[in-house]
């Protein structure tokens, strides 16, 4: 950790540098720090991924299934909540597969129109 620190130190626009401490970050529970580091980096996958990580808690305990689980419960409040289709939006980031992912976009997308 330190060694990244030093590199984000050295060279404070290198993505790859907080990407790295931003999974250690996540691994250890600093989920504002994270917030923080990645704060201005331009948006690649894994940018958001760790963004949606850090607003969504961290790691899920469950994996893919856990969260499936929580998007399912949201799906009936996110036309009417701005905070729960948040949360859904984060979520789906968390997922690892795409073709998971675009499923439940499909879904979201009949809630709301």
């Amino acid at each position: 950790e330190q060694s990244l620190r030093a590199a984000v130190e050295l060279a404070p626009s290198s993505t790859d540098a907080r990407v790295a401490l931003a999974n250690l970050l996540i691994d250890s529970g600093d989920l504002d720090e994270v917030l923080t580091l990645l704060d201005g980096q331009p948006e690649t996958a894994e940018v958001r991924h760790l963004l949606a990580l850090a607003r969504s808690g961290g790691r899920p305990e469950g994996g893919d299934g856990a969260v499936e689980a929580e998007l399912d419960s949201l799906l009936a409040t996110v036309k009417a909540d701005d905070e729960a289709r948040a949360r859904f939006v984060d979520l789906l980031e968390v997922l690892g597969d795409e073709e998971t992912r675009s499923a439940w976009r499909r879904k979201l997308s009949a809630h709301l129109f």
